[in-house]
């Protein structure tokens, strides 16, 4: 072995241990400051489930309590909010429209 090889060989035999604890070093400091970052977030916060904005028949009468039947029965006599027709045989209705209907049923009767 030449004196250039045995010359390197000893630099990696010197360097390589550096090298290497210094990355061990540099990780343990990662790892620790993103644990630092991450106890600095928030709290989450629970999300409350919004309705959605327009139900289907099948939301409604679930929501009511009545088949899809009686649904569409009380539109048909004209003592339940009008469906917003999404499509030709797509009826829709507002949440809020069907509160306040709600709310005026416990009114009236």
């Amino acid at each position: 072995m030449n004196l250039d090889a045995q010359l390197a060989q000893v630099v990696r035999a010197a360097v390589n241990p550096m090298i290497t604890e210094s990355l061990d070093q540099l990780e343990a400091r990662l790892v620790e400051r993103l644990a630092e970052l991450i106890r600095s977030l928030p709290a989450p916060t629970a999300t409350a489930t919004v309705p959605p904005p327009l139900m289907t028949l099948n939301d409604v009468a679930d929501h009511l309590q009545v088949t899809t039947r009686t649904v569409q029965r009380r539109v048909a006599a004209g003592d339940f909010p009008r469906p917003i027709m999404v499509g030709p045989t797509c009826p829709r209705w507002r949440r809020k429209d069907l509160d306040a209907w709600i709310s005026s049923q416990g009114e009236t009767g």
